[in-house]
This record gives structure tokens, sequence and C-alpha cells, in this order.
């Protein structure tokens, strides 16, 4: 959990900090938990403590996706190919050349960004809980770069009971 400096937040968020009696933090997110014996309240931190060895997760990062998408790997992408454009002159390729309107039928290959988008790695085993440095591990591929801040909740579509 990272702290950050009162004067990085806006007034909601210093509202919603100060009514929950706790320090400004960097990624505020609201977790559904089970019932359990203690009362939990507003402002409480969500440790590694509600998972267990054996036990199936989700986890949900930010994928890291190569650059933005330019026109030829564009057209690689829709497979189409561009045509020669220096043959024996400069002007043998003009009268080949597709003149294609952004308004067509089909959509047209354009460049664009590629990556960034939120993934959800599903039913991850956990391997080992470690309460006292708050880590968890597991087995499987977790979304994102190294040093991303990822959501790991328990498994919404667990195992079948039959396997």
């Amino acid at each position: 959990m990272e702290f950050i400096k009162p004067q990085r937040v806006n007034k909601a968020l210093t509202g919603h900090f100060k009514k929950a009696n706790v320090a400004p933090v960097k990624v505020l997110r609201e977790v559904r938990i089970a019932e359990s014996k203690d009362e939990t309240k507003v402002g409480d931190r969500v440790l590694v403590e509600n998972f267990k060895a054996g036990e199936l997760v989700d986890v949900t990062g930010r994928q890291q996706g190569p650059r933005l998408r330019g026109r030829r790997e564009a057209l690689a992408l829709c497979r189409r190919r561009r045509h020669p454009r220096f043959d024996v002159s400069s002007r043998a390729w003009q009268h080949r050349r597709q003149f294609v309107s952004v308004a067509r039928v089909e959509e047209p290959a354009l460049p664009g960004h590629m990556g960034n988008a939120r993934v959800t790695a599903k039913n991850l085993k956990v391997i080992k809980v470690d309460t006292d440095e708050n880590l968890l591990l597991v087995r499987g591929s977790v979304p994102g770069p190294s040093g991303l801040y990822i959501f790991i909740r328990k498994a919404h579509k667990g195992a079948k009971k039959g396997k």
C-alpha cells in the first residue's frame, strides 16, 4: 500500500479518506468480502490473510501492448499487401493503386494503438501465502509488466466439483 501526500488528492477523495479515518493512498478499490466473524468497517485493509494455499483466484491487470501500430503493420494485420512503390518507373504503380474511402463497407486498415487493455487471468492456483511480508505466490501467468498494480480476488468460476 503506497501512501501519497494529502495535497496530491482532490477534494472529493480527501472527504472519503477523512470519513474513513485513513491516510490517502495511491490506489483505492472497493472489495466485497464474505461474511466473517469479526466486524469489517470502511477503511480496513484487505491483506493476503483472506486467501489460503490451494485456492483458485482471478488476477486482473493491464496488458502490456507492443506499441502504436503504424500503416504497414495494420496492413499485415488485415492480411493485405501494398503495391510496389518503385518498380520500373515512379508512376508505374499508380494505375494499380486502390483509392479507398474511409466510409466504405469494409473497414480500412488504419494505424492504431495496441495493448493497454484490462485483462483477467482466471482460475490461477495459490501456492503459498506469506502473511509476514503480505505476499501471495500464484501459479500461472499474471497480466502486465513488472511493478504494475494488480487486483486479486477469489475465483468467480472455480473448478467443477467433479474434477
